[in-house]
């Protein structure tokens, strides 16, 4: 059996990532149910994201494992619903549905610029 140490090391001072999140939402109903509407907005903050980060392999690791900092993801979703036609033996239902979700990077640790998250043969991938 061999043994080796890894490539990636963890920085001493790393500390719990953590998540708040902030949500509201409604449901209502019209015309004995024949049209709904919910609604639901959301809010999260994840600060000391626990990520991966490059290191030169002159450093002896590839990477560092360390909190390097806080994204915000937030949005809405409407659903809409209708029963336009409803009899004793028929029920027609529809269901529209939209949201929209937007994400953003409120800070990075010091001295980071950027955070790669794929890359091929060591370089980053671009979308």
């Amino acid at each position: 059996m061999i043994w080796t140490r890894g490539d990636v090391k963890g920085v001493e001072s790393l500390e719990p990532e953590r998540t708040t999140t902030l949500e509201l939402g409604t449901e209502m109903r019209f015309l004995q149910n024949r049209i709904g509407l919910d609604f639901t907005w959301y809010k999260l903050n994840s600060s000391n994201q626990i990520i991966e980060v490059k290191a030169s392999p002159t450093s002896g690791f590839t990477g560092y494992i360390l909190n390097a900092g806080e994204i915000e993801n937030k949005g809405f979703e409407i659903l809409l619903n209708a029963t336009p036609v409803r009899t004793n033996d028929f029920s027609w239902d529809a269901t529209l549905n939209f949201s929209r979700n937007r994400n953003r990077v409120v800070s990075l640790r010091e001295g980071l610029t950027e955070i790669p998250v794929a890359s091929q043969f060591d370089m980053p991938v671009l979308p």
